[in-house]
């Protein structure tokens, strides 16, 4: 499993990066969901590595088919989506203010 996380300084957040990918045909996933958010195992206790993991955190494809041209493409999207940012956040703005 080949895994990013999403800098702070990134303005999209991890849905909108999955949601995006899998518009281009791009099967990613959350990283994981934190242990104390699941009902058996709840918890009042603040673990904030593990949530910035869980909101932060992108699974990318792997598996043992996975082409270097295939890694090359996952990598492109990655970097056209995120591209994105500016437009989504500039978009924002413009909401904002009208």
């Amino acid at each position: 499993m080949y895994t990013v996380l999403l800098k702070d300084v990134v303005g999209l957040e991890r849905d909108q990066v999955i949601a995006d990918l899998h518009r281009r045909k791009i099967e990613t996933r959350p990283v994981f969901y934190p242990v104390h958010h699941m009902p058996p195992y709840a918890s009042n206790e603040l673990f904030p590595v593990s949530e910035k993991w869980s909101y932060r955190g992108i699974s990318l494809p792997t598996h043992g088919n996975l082409t270097q041209a295939d890694v090359h493409v996952v990598c492109q999207h990655l970097i056209e989506t995120l591209a994105m940012e500016e437009v989504a956040v500039e978009t924002d703005r413009v909401r904002r203010a009208a």
